[in-house]
């Protein structure tokens, strides 16, 4: 016999406990870990997000070649490379694909520098200086193992980020 606050337990009914015990853990237990797994899985989508949009700040950083001819090809093949070795399939969100966006300024030594915003880089004089940002929007879904209520699977995570990567004089 086994006492146990206070009282005493048979060893058959040691048995019951630990099978009661079982069936209750699971029932708390089973939620936690599912819903732990669906929060890591978005936790790591994000990270995926994330990392994509750093790449497309980068290349384009290193390659200042990019026009409004050519944006969207170049995102695409930077997010194949991405998504060859990733966990999570990224895309250009298609309500908001890649675009590129200018802003001349002029400079003076006397005066606060002065804006305006043409439709491309050829609508600059001169005299101003050219600011070329690429702007891009991409998304993500997760489908979630362990669907927790409120939280809606498949789960979409998008990101959208701007980069200034060319200046002509």
């Amino acid at each position: 016999m086994l006492k146990i606050f206070g009282g005493f337990i048979r060893r058959t009914e040691r048995a019951s406990v630990a099978v009661e015990f079982a069936l209750i853990a699971s029932l708390l237990l089973f939620p936690l870990i599912g819903g732990a797994t669906d929060f890591m899985l978005i936790i790591a989508a994000k990270a995926q997000v994330n990392i994509t949009m750093q790449a497309l700040y980068y290349s384009a950083l290193a390659y200042p070649g990019i026009t409004s001819a050519n944006i969207n090809s170049y995102a695409q093949n930077i997010l194949t490379v991405i998504n060859s070795e990733a966990m999570f399939h990224v895309s250009t969100s298609t309500t908001s694909p890649p675009s590129l966006s200018y802003v001349c300024y002029t400079v003076s030594s006397t005066t606060a520098p002065t804006f305006s915003s043409p439709s491309s880089t050829d609508s600059c004089t001169t005299s101003q200086e050219t600011q070329t940002y690429a702007n891009y929007t991409i998304t993500t879904s997760v489908s979630l193992p362990f669907p927790v209520p409120g939280i809606s699977s498949p789960y979409t995570i998008s990101s959208t980020g701007m980069v200034s990567f060319k200046t002509s004089p």
